[in-house]
This record gives structure tokens, C-alpha cells and sequence, in this order.
């Protein structure tokens, strides 16, 4: 989930079926990959309606950042790390 989470974007519902990506990114993205995560966005678009109509493009960064071995958006340093640790 991590994976496709970070490293796809149709787990933002960027991309379905019917509009696939071309050029490099086809390489990764194609339509079993689609399929696959079709339930993950049927979540993140639950999730997002309860929260004022959010997409799924808006809930997968915070689901993101509450995961625990995802590091927060904006920490890029050990030592802002460690601060936020402490």
C-alpha cells in the first residue's frame, strides 16, 4: 500500500481505464495497477466525503502522514527529525 500510495497517482484518482498515462509513467501505471487500487480510492472518496467533499487527492496526504513509517511532509533532515522526536 505504502508503494502505491507514494509512487502512483492513481491513488489520487488521477488516472482510470479509460484515461492512462502515457510515456514513461505508463511503464508503472497500467490497468491492473488501476484495478488494484480501485478500493483504496472507494476509501480515500468515503473518507473525504465525510470531510467536507475532500478527493482523494486531498486524503492521501494525510493519511500519509499519519502512517508510521512515512516520515511527515516537510521533514527532510535528521537533525528536524530528531527535533520533532524530542
Amino acid at each position: 500500500m505504502q508503494y502505491i500510495m507514494q509512487r502512483i497517482d492513481s491513488a489520487a484518482g488521477k488516472y482510470n481505464k479509460e484515461n492512462l498515462p502515457g510515456g514513461a509513467r505508463a511503464l508503472v501505471i497500467n490497468e491492473e495497477r488501476v484495478d488494484a487500487v480501485q478500493p483504496l480510492l472507494s476509501l480515500m472518496r468515503d473518507i473525504g466525503s465525510a470531510h467536507g467533499g475532500k478527493t482523494p487527492g486531498q486524503v492521501r496526504p494525510v493519511l500519509l502522514n499519519l502512517h508510521p513509517d512515512i516520515l511527515p511532509s516537510g521533514i527532510s533532515a535528521v537533525v528536524r527529525c530528531s527535533r520533532c522526536a524530542a
